[in-house]
């Protein structure tokens, strides 16, 4: 399916290089996930960085609700990306 398609896809590793992805096959094997895991992932990761924006407007509006639960949600983020980049990078 995406696979097919040949676009050009940039991204920036950790030391700010950018990296060009031309074959969505790549990137899916570099990140070890199917088409449908990759996908679900990414909705799922898509989902819970939208509760956690609703989370942080409500917080910014009565910062006494929700007072910690906008920066543990960032940590998680961010050492799952993290966790990830490890992997990407392990497997170059």
């Amino acid at each position: 399916m995406l696979a097919s398609l040949n676009l050009p896809i940039q991204l920036k590793n950790s030391g700010g290089q950018l990296k060009v992805i031309t074959n969505p096959k790549e990137h899916l094997k570099s990140v070890g996930e199917s088409y449908f895991e990759h996908g679900g992932s990414a909705i799922s990761w898509g989902f819970f960085l939208l509760f956690t924006g609703l989370v942080l407007i409500v917080h910014g509006i009565f910062p006494f609700i929700f007072p910690f639960l906008p920066a543990r949600n960032i940590r998680k983020i961010n050492k799952k990306l993290d966790e990830r980049e490890e992997l990407v990078r392990d497997k170059d």
